[in-house]
């Protein structure tokens, strides 16, 4: 409950996150827990940063703020010992970035894929935790079995869903295998 208070407090003090990310991450943080809650107030706001960001400078602040909001997400989502929606979350926030890059015509700038790099981090550093926590409950014979779920409709799409995330993690880790920005996260 301790580091539960400092989180909230973070998200209260942080002076590089506007009013909105703040409002975000409080109704986020209010209903992470609810297993129908698809981060609609975080994506909304993400969504109107992004449209606001015209130019490089703006780009990259925005891009920092929303790295924050997913560090600061991710935390809370630990917290809650829920990280599965941190996890989309991140996914989602690589895409939109990409859109928004492909969009402004900013692939080849060199400053602004610095920042889209810590989004990738973020991503893997989240995916990475994870895959340690769901792993163990996957391993051995039958182990899908043991998925808690309501109907026999429910059951194939749990085990989809969590094969696509052990793929997509594996697919991405060995994509970035060589790069030098992000080792920490094989330890």
């Amino acid at each position: 409950m301790k580091q539960e208070a400092g989180l909230i407090e973070n998200i209260a003090e942080n002076d590089l996150l506007s009013s909105e990310m703040k409002e975000a991450l409080w109704k986020t943080y209010a209903l992470i827990d609810h297993p129908s809650y698809g981060l609609e107030h975080f994506f909304k706001t993400i969504d109107v940063a992004f449209s606001k960001a015209q130019q490089e400078k703006e780009i990259i602040k925005t891009f920092k703020q929303v790295e924050q909001c997913l560090q600061i997400l991710f935390s809370l989502s630990k917290e809650k010992q829920n990280i599965k929606p941190a996890y989309l979350a991140a996914e989602g926030v690589l895409l939109k970035a990409w859109g928004l890059l492909h969009q402004r015509s900013l692939c080849d700038n060199t400053v602004v894929l610095e920042e889209y790099k810590l989004f990738w981090s973020v991503f893997l550093k989240i995916a990475v935790e994870l895959y340690r926590k769901i792993s163990p409950l996957c391993r051995g014979r039958e182990t899908f079995s043991r998925f808690d779920v309501q109907d026999e409709f429910e059951y194939p799409l749990r085990v989809f869903d969590t094969m696509g995330l052990f793929g997509a993690l594996g697919i991405t880790l060995a994509s970035f295998e060589n790069h030098k920005y992000l080792p920490h996260l094989y330890a």
